[in-house]
């Protein structure tokens, strides 16, 4: 079995939902891609769970991160220093 076949048929499996909802009026999430802002590890981790965006990764919690494969403390700590940056935050963040 070639694990990259899997990965490729994952990755074809994602379907954008172009929601806006989190979008601010400065600049549309939807077209800032993650690959462009976070490490390679970082990046593949979130495109495995086919999050793409920034708009994508705001739909989800840092506990629902937490438990996507291969995303340690360190990418955690990289993509909420983004957010943070940004004035953005996790989903649900109150609860966090």
């Amino acid at each position: 079995s070639n694990p990259h076949a899997v990965k490729a048929q994952a990755s074809e499996t994602c379907v954008s939902t172009n929601s806006t909802t989190w979008a601010t009026a400065e600049e549309d999430w939807s077209e800032v891609y993650v690959k462009d802002w976070f490490t390679t590890r970082t990046s593949n981790c979130l495109l495995g769970e086919c999050i793409n965006t920034i708009n994508d990764l705001l739909e989800y919690s840092a506990y629902q991160l937490r438990k996507i494969p291969g995303l340690g403390n360190k990418s955690l700590r990289e993509i909420e220093e983004y957010l943070s940056q940004n004035n953005l935050s996790f989903k649900g963040n109150k609860n966090v």
